[in-house]
């Protein structure tokens, strides 16, 4: 049976996303230790050395299995004992490689990061000179220039157009033979994959029951498993997913794996295909239907990042932000001049933020996601790390895994806090002594907050009340809803006209068919923290009958309408205040 299928499951169940790294996803063991104790994985996926450790989770290897830390204080991986039983020559990771692919790897990432350094540091004066020098050795006479004019300024203007032109063709033409070296060396790579690969695949088929890693297909393994790529002539990202596609693991992980220069493109089907980080490091959007059907269910995604040691420097800050400022730029101006190559038009500027400077971007793609940032002091390549280091970096993914916990703490607060105020609003919204209900009166409550990089809508979450509704969990449009409008104002706003709620989201019909036709008014509550421009969320409170001129408080005092709302915004304030710090606590608490 399907783990979807199953009720009742003691623990919460989550779906893992975990990143490339290189060397440095050994942290993901770390975070997969922590939170396989706690919670119930349904489902993972992974970019590059991410992916290899989802495989080994989908396989079915615990926590312990992959990397623990022994009595006597060392760390112990038992999977990869078992490779150095089945390779002799293997002591660590980068002998899978082989040493001689290794140390090739290790002087060509040193080589970029100089080269890379310089440019940030003096980028314009560092291409000037080296344009002058390759000029210098041109040779190209410019002393046609001397009999144009009498006039010794025009000569000179002359000459200097004449060298700037000489420059710039001079450039031009470097960068293209360098360009075109790149291609020629990414066609072959320096490496190969296939013995890591290969090692990986055996002890899964162990693992399961397979006989060999080359038979070992993605639906072999017993948990849903998906696996990211680059298409280089698609010019996107490639999605293995189990269930779906009939794809040999050993495959989907090579894909996966294939950082452009350092490995060649990896061929299925025909298709050629290059590392997945450089289109999707972190991919918790492969997770996205599941998550709008499973509400309930967390999508976590482990990235990771160099620790503050290894970011010291202010040169390496400039790095970064030149390669990914520069990146658009690079693709427009001169991907007609010098790429001549398809696939490096493509990728070339994503090398530098996917292997040299390992950066990446956080893809957030709803409420129930939690990105985390794992940081640890290992290199990228440093694939020859000591049992001491690769210790220290399971240690830290232990240790980030720890905010998982802090953010169900939050959703557990939340769900408290819609409940108290579904109790408060009923014992302040009564109808008067006498007054006969047109309907079974029901209110709903929610919290409306902004999605991380999302500027256009609010979604609603810890829905009470709600039971099964259409519109539970809907994202609402800022600039045409009650919540957009105290979200903007920063006011409370109560609209007890049927029609005016509707006409607000007549723009937006497919938001317009999810809502409850039942609705009669709506309070919603912004909760601001002091000194803050924007609320940490609205509150949104609703009903499906026609509120009377006058209500009964939970004193039994009869009020008029409008001060018993103003009483409910208040209290909902207060309230919600405190959920607010509440929340910031938790977070906070996780980042130290």
């Amino acid at each position: 049976m399907h783990e979807d299928t199953i009720q009742n499951h003691p623990k919460k169940r989550i779906y893992l996303a975990l990143a490339g790294g290189g060397a440095k996803g050994i942290v993901h063991a770390g975070a997969y230790a922590h939170v396989s104790r706690k919670y119930d994985i349904v489902g993972v996926s992974g970019t590059s050395a991410g992916a290899i450790v989802a495989a080994l989770i989908a396989a079915g290897f615990t926590a312990d299995e992959l990397f623990h830390e022994s009595p006597d204080g060392k760390g112990v991986s038992p999977v990869f004992e078992k490779i150095k039983e089945k390779h002799k020559d293997v002591k660590v990771l980068s002998d899978l490689l082989g040493k001689k692919n290794f140390a090739s790897l290790r002087r060509m990432k040193s080589t970029a990061s100089v080269v890379f350094e310089i440019l940030a540091r003096r980028r314009k004066l560092s291409l000037l000179i080296v344009s002058i020098l390759v000029f210098a050795v041109w040779k190209v006479p410019l002393g046609a220039v001397d009999n144009i004019s009498d006039n010794w300024w025009v000569e000179a203007v002359f000459f200097l157009i004449t060298l700037a032109l000489r420059i710039a063709v001079t450039f031009v033409l470097v960068m293209s033979h360098v360009f075109l070296s790149v291609t020629k060396v990414t066609k072959n790579g320096i490496a190969s994959t296939s013995r890591a690969i290969e090692a990986v695949c055996n002890i899964i088929a162990e693992k399961i029951g397979v006989a060999g890693g080359q038979e070992v297909y993605l639906d072999c393994l017993p948990m849903p498993l998906m696996i990211i790529a680059t298409d280089v002539k698609g010019k996107k990202a490639r999605v293995f997913r189990s269930g779906v596609d009939r794809v040999k693991l050993c495959d989907a992980l090579s894909a996966s794996i294939c950082i452009p220069i350092v490995f060649p493109p990896h061929v299925i089907d025909g298709a050629e295909y290059f590392d997945g980080g450089i289109v999707s490091n972190l991919p918790l959007y492969v997770f996205a239907e599941q998550g709008k059907l499973f509400p309930e269910r967390k999508i976590i995604g482990f990235g990771i990042t160099e620790g503050d040691e290894e970011l010291s420097s202010p040169s390496r800050f400039k790095i970064v932000r030149w390669a990914h400022s520069r990146t658009g730029q690079m693709r427009k101006g001169l991907e007609n001049l010098l790429f001549p190559v398809d696939e490096v038009q493509f990728y070339m500027g994503s090398i530098f933020g996917t292997f040299f400077t390992g950066t990446q971007e956080l893809a957030h793609i709803g409420s129930n996601t939690i990105p985390i940032n794992i940081k640890t002091k290992l290199k990228t390549t440093q694939f020859d790390v000591t049992p001491s280091q690769a210790l220290l970096a399971y240690r830290q993914g232990v240790i980030h895994a720890i905010s998982v916990d802090n953010e169900f703490e939050i959703d557990d607060y939340a769900r408290d806090f819609c409940k108290i105020l579904f109790e408060l609003v009923s014992m302040n919204m009564r109808l008067p002594l006498g007054a006969i209900p047109r309907c079974e009166e029901r209110i709903r409550i929610a919290l409306a907050f902004k999605k991380p990089h999302n500027f256009s809508t609010l979604s609603l979450r810890y829905g009470y009340g709600f039971e099964i509704s259409p519109d539970m969990n809907i994202d609402l449009p800022i600039d045409s809803s009650s919540c957009g409008e105290a979200w903007l104002s920063l006011k409370p706003v109560f609209e007890n006209n049927q029609i005016n709620i509707f006409q607000r989201l007549s723009s937006y019909e497919h938001i317009l068919g999810r809502i409850s036709p039942n609705i009669k008014w709506v309070i919603c509550v912004p909760i601001v923290e002091d000194g803050k421009s924007e609320p940490e969320f609205v509150v949104n409170i609703d009903g499906n009958w026609a509120l009377e001129s006058r209500l009964v408080d939970e004193a039994g005092i009869e009020i008029a309408q409008e001060v018993a709302i103003f009483e409910i915004a208040r209290k909902v304030t207060l309230r919600g205040r405190d959920l607010a710090t509440v929340i910031r606590d938790h977070r906070e608490s996780a980042k130290s």
